[in-house]
């Protein structure tokens, strides 16, 4: 779980994304796809930094 996903959520500019890519995903793709991208960048390169 990431804290404050909502408010992460809330910042993201959907608009200015899919008004710049030919095939953009749905909203609730878009949003599911970056939520699991960012667990994947703070799992991988956040969290060893933490384990030091």
């Amino acid at each position: 779980m990431i804290p404050n996903e909502s408010a992460i959520k809330a910042t993201v500019d959907y608009t200015s994304y899919k008004a710049a890519q030919e095939r953009a995903l749905p909203k609730f793709k878009y949003y599911a796809q970056m939520m699991a991208e960012l667990r994947n960048t703070l799992d991988k390169e956040i969290r060893p930094l933490m384990n030091h």
